[in-house]
């Protein structure tokens, strides 16, 4: 699985579950810190999450699934 494909697995997961953290992240899909942190900013740069003030607290999603699918088609994994 190439990159790209793995962070929009993750971007489905965190939309349905309507946060996102690291944590939440390396805990799904067994990924390092480096990496979900990497998965994490590119989803703050497109603009899919509010990244959270202070480690503890999830970032807010801010895209629906509906426009989840607009975007990447209907994923069901």
């Amino acid at each position: 699985m190439d990159s790209l494909e793995l962070y929009i697995q993750v971007l489905r997961r965190c939309v349905d579950h309507k946060e996102a953290s690291v944590a939440y992240i390396k805990q799904n899909y067994a990924i390092g810190y480096n990496k979900a942190c990497r998965i994490m900013d590119w989803m703050a740069e497109q603009g899919y999450i509010e990244l959270a003030k202070g480690k503890k607290n999830p970032s807010k999603v801010l895209l629906t699934m509906e426009q989840f699918n607009e975007l990447y088609g209907d994923r069901n994994n």
